[in-house]
């Protein structure tokens, strides 16, 4: 049971930081999260990198206006998870 535990459950994402909806003034911001049993995952369609215990922490620049932020993860099983964060960069 615990070696299939895996293929059942597949990858889990969890974007901790920005709220979807998050307000800011500053071009910048650092994306924060963990996946869990994840082989693949991407922000913004660029491949990022995670610790051993799945966390991930990456700095992206926003336009002015809405930003659409997608975070993607993908299993060794070719399971997937996505989550999209909208955010509002004000001038």
């Amino acid at each position: 049971v615990y070696a299939f535990w895996d293929y059942i459950d597949g990858p889990k994402l969890l974007v901790t930081f920005p709220q979807d909806g998050y307000s800011t003034s500053s071009p910048l911001i650092t994306v924060t999260g963990v996946a869990q049993r994840a082989q693949f995952i991407s922000l913004n369609d660029r491949p990022i990198y995670i610790d051993e215990s799945g966390n991930f922490s990456e700095t992206i620049l926003l336009q002015p206006g809405y930003t659409i932020i997608k975070a993607f993860v993908r299993d060794r099983f070719g399971r997937e998870q996505s989550s999209l964060i909208y955010v509002l960069r004000s001038k």
